[in-house]
């Protein structure tokens, strides 16, 4: 023989050549077969010489078995994903495929929200491959569904089913006044919070209409908002007239009706109201500032005859600072009180036949800054080329807030040249520096107080330099020069929230720069007099405010809240 081959089949079929293996002298060989199916097989190797048989053997009989795969478990409900009502009803289904006889029994579990798994029932396994249970829900929450196969209480597998959330049953929508009530009394033009609880189904609405009416006038919408699944709603009514009134809000679903609350005989009276036109509480001053005590009058003052201005340090007894008769055709009054060291409460009482209807108040609080004035330079003058420039200051207010003292020149477009400092001695009241102009042009002289390495305070001069003695210099570079007279200049309200007023007192055509502590120029604005008013749009912190008129020029600290 030449040749062998290698054949298969199943008892009932044909022979089936698997291999056809060449001789080559060897005595022993070999061909692997894996069986596909389950079933009996006979097997049978053919030997050839030149393509004809020579001989065979065979071998019968030979028994090959299904292979059966574990138990295993798989989902046959349909968990829809959305939430589901209490009462609603789940089938809980399944399907087992694989050794049957690998479990005896499958239990349906189920947990709420982060408890337990609480068995609800168990089956026995059988020859069935399909299992079911039907699962009613009877509370509100999160649930997570599965089953579980054992074998003699031994655990085998199991499947997730799913996670659900069940809602309870919701009543209709309904609306309750929570904050007002029937035969509640309030003032004309005060705001009064009008506040509604929703409950039952909020799905039920998707608007809410505040309403009000006066005596029987027709019902008027006042404020709409959009539910958004929040259960309570605030209207803030600020009624203008007396009267009595009546408030309905209204729910509304894709712009139809759907239920409302009602109450009725809401009482509105008459009032009287003072409040502070520029005055805030809680503002800082300084010593000598000019704190505008302005007022308006609100409501009917037809009875009011007379107001009072009082200040009252804080544990003292009240001063009277002014009194005003009231006319009837005037309804805001002024007074500027001088501020003194100290916190205050300051009042303004309205009254009536000497008996106070009305009042408002405010506390503030007045500091003694660190206060640098130049005793002999002012700002504009001229001087020669090596004259001594006497930059003498004097130190006022609360000299314990600065630590130290220094005298500063600049020449425009240069930088700053620290030419003395001093360490402070809030005793001292004077510091002396001669500077000695060595180049024609333009400075600033500055004296700047500091405490802890941060500015707190700070004097300038505008002076120039030039090559021939001008008549200026020779007028004021006199030891026996007189300190000039400080105009009365206030900012408030310091802080602010960025409105700025500036009483420039007596100073005519003023111009006013606004820079940041960074030194960026964020203001300005010239030809002022008066009370000026401006915005300060930039972001919180520390502004300097330097105002100019002739030969007066002053420095104010301003905080940004």
């Amino acid at each position: 023989a030449d040749q062998i081959q290698f054949l298969a089949r199943t008892m009932d079929g044909v022979f089936e050549v698997q291999e056809t293996q060449n001789l080559t002298g060897l005595s022993e060989y070999n061909y692997n077969w894996t069986a596909t199916e389950a079933g009996e097989y006979a097997f049978r190797v053919t030997a050839l010489k030149d393509g004809k048989y020579v001989t065979h053997v065979v071998a019968g009989g030979v028994v090959v078995e299904k292979v059966i795969e574990p138990l295993s478990i798989s989902s046959t409900s349909v968990i829809s994903s959305d939430n589901y009502k209490v009462g609603d009803a789940l089938n809980l289904s399944v399907a087992l495929s694989g050794d049957l006889s690998d479990a005896d029994e499958i239990q349906y579990l189920i947990k709420k929200d982060d408890g337990e798994f609480v068995i609800q029932k168990t089956d026995e396994v059988t020859e069935l491959t399909d299992y079911n249970y039907t699962w009613t829900t009877s509370q509100a929450g999160n649930y997570t569904l599965k089953v579980t196969a054992f074998n003699n209480g031994q655990y085998v597998t199991q499947v997730l089913i799913g996670e659900v959330t069940v809602e309870e049953i919701l009543p209709p929508l309904s609306m309750a006044f929570t904050s007002i009530k029937s035969g509640d009394t309030y003032e004309a033009s005060t705001e009064i919070p009008v506040n509604i609880a929703l409950s039952g189904d909020l799905t039920d609405a998707d608007e809410v209409r505040f309403l009000v009416r006066k005596g029987s006038d027709k019902w008027t919408i006042k404020h709409t908002v959009s539910l958004n699944e929040a259960s309570d709603h605030t209207y803030n009514w600020t009624p203008s007239e007396s009267g009595t009134y009546s408030l309905r809000v209204t729910a509304r679903k894709n712009g139809s009706y759907v239920t409302h609350a009602l109450i009725g005989g809401i009482e509105i009276e008459s009032n009287l109201d003072l409040e502070y036109i520029f005055l805030e509480d809680g503002a800082k001053f300084n010593v000598g500032n000019k704190v505008k005590m302005n007022v308006k009058l609100l409501g009917d003052y037809s009875n009011i005859d007379q107001l009072k201005f009082v200040a009252q340090k804080i544990g003292e007894t009240g001063t009277v600072v002014r009194t005003s008769k009231v006319r009837q055709n005037q309804s805001a009054y002024g007074f500027k009180w001088t501020a003194k060291t100290g916190n205050y409460t300051l009042k303004v009482a309205a009254l009536s036949k000497g008996v106070i209807i009305a009042n408002v108040r405010a506390n503030v609080t007045v500091e003694n800054p660190p206060k640098l004035t130049f005793r002999f330079v002012k700002n504009g003058q001229s001087y020669k080329v090596g004259n001594k420039v006497k930059m003498h200051i004097r130190a006022s207010g609360n000299m314990s807030k600065a630590d130290q003292i220094k005298f500063v020149v600049q020449k425009d477009g240069g930088v700053n040249e620290v030419v003395r400092s001093y360490s402070v001695n809030p005793s001292k009241k004077a510091y002396n520096k001669t500077w000695v102009a060595k180049e024609a042009g333009n400075y600033k002289l500055k004296a700047e107080a500091y405490k802890d390495g941060v500015f707190v305070s700070i004097t300038v001069a505008n002076i120039k330099v030039v090559n021939t003695r001008s008549f200026e210099s020779a007028t004021y570079d006199s030891n026996e020069a007189e300190e000039k007279q400080i105009p009365e200049i206030s900012t408030y309200p310091n802080p602010t929230n960025g409105t700025v007023n500036i009483d420039l007192g007596n100073l005519k055509n003023a111009m006013i720069r606004v820079s940041s502590s960074s030194g960026q120029l964020i203001y300005q604005q010239s030809g002022l007099s008066g009370i000026h008013q401006f915005e300060i749009n930039n972001k919180s912190g520390l502004y300097f405010i330097e105002i100019t008129s002739g030969t007066e020029n002053q420095v104010f600290k301003l905080i940004k809240k």
